[in-house]
């Protein structure tokens, strides 16, 4: 389980800067202020904890089992036993978690396992498990941005299970949601580009919002925008629990030990998936991995404010009083 990587948090010695602040961030860590991380009290701080105080509905004990029986190598314990058959991994992560990068990462591990990379989101639903077969019969990748209602969750999750009855996987892509309102304030306001698919009204109207939101600040945006961020983070969880209900291994991602910790996230993401050492797959996923450590912050980009933490730096404390 990712939350394991806390372990080492108290013994961090320069804990008051943001970058040197512990490293594994669960969702909603954030909550506190600036003085709690530096307090030492900071490390013991559980997940549950964490998700209780956001509203967040925690995963139940069926959830932690599949994800525990997966981690372990089905049980034969090593790489040298990884499983053969084919496989199907469903990854779902929104927007501003990391998902172009996760994107990247996830096409070209199918494309060097030779398996099927289907994109959700821009694809016809795929429900059926005869259709599954048919589009991945070697395996492969289900991608989306977007968290289907629970109606077609069930429709998909019972597809997987029977095209792929013990080898369906889902992953789940999390954020601190306080860092992924600031970060999608100077993405939505500034720095994402506006779809060529809108017409010239819609487009106009877009612009117009966007400099609008910008000219307001930072601070009006994350208030405004916080409780659906919120409900998508509780929606991800929700929807793993669901897949695991569903007889396939779950698991979630944390965009924090992607980008702080990405040697030791693509380790864990390797072990999930059963990708031996040796597989060209295992190597790309490593050196992809370890590119992030090259990634820096730049308003001009994407990665304007990817640290964790970043929102300690750019939210005014009243407006954190509020969100908390």
């Amino acid at each position: 389980s990712s939350s394991s990587s806390t372990s080492s948090s108290s013994s961090t010695s320069s804990s008051s800067s943001l970058e040197s602040s512990p490293i594994h961030m669960s969702p909603g860590q954030a909550m506190v202020a600036q003085q709690v991380i530096e307090s030492p009290s900071f490390s013991s701080l559980s997940t549950a904890e964490i998700e209780s105080s956001l509203g967040i509905v925690p995963l139940s004990p069926h959830f932690e089992s599949h994800q525990l029986s997966s981690s372990s190598g089905g049980g034969g314990g090593g790489s040298e036993n990884v499983s053969s058959d084919p496989s199907l991994t469903l990854i779902l992560a929104a927007h501003k978690t990391g998902s172009t990068f996760l994107r990247k990462v996830f096409m070209g591990i199918s494309e060097r396992l030779g398996q099927c990379f289907i994109d959700l989101d821009e694809s016809p639903p795929v429900d059926s498990n005869s259709e599954l077969v048919r589009l991945c019969p070697r395996g492969g990748v289900l991608f989306g941005r977007k968290i289907p209602n629970p109606f077609l969750q069930r429709k998909l999750y019972s597809a997987m299970s029977q095209a792929f009855p013990s080898t369906c996987k889902g992953i789940f892509q999390i954020r601190n949601p306080y860092d992924t309102a600031v970060s999608q304030f100077q993405s939505f306001t500034k720095n994402h580009v506006v779809s060529p698919s809108m017409s010239t009204e819609q487009r106009n109207a877009e612009i117009l919002k966007r400099s609008e939101e910008h000219e307001a600040g930072v601070d009006a945006y994350a208030i405004k925008h916080f409780p659906e961020i919120k409900s998508r983070l509780a929606r991800s969880r929700e929807a793993a629990d669901l897949l695991a209900n569903s007889n396939c291994a779950a698991t979630t991602s944390m965009y924090e030990d992607m980008t702080a910790r990405p040697e030791l996230w693509a380790a864990k993401i390797a072990l999930f998936l059963q990708l031996s050492p040796s597989t060209e797959a295992y190597e790309f996923l490593m050196k992809l991995a370890a590119s992030q450590r090259d990634v820096k912050p730049d308003d001009r980009t994407h990665t304007a404010y990817f640290l964790p933490g970043a929102h300690l730096k750019l939210l005014d404390s009243s407006t954190l009083d509020r969100l908390y």
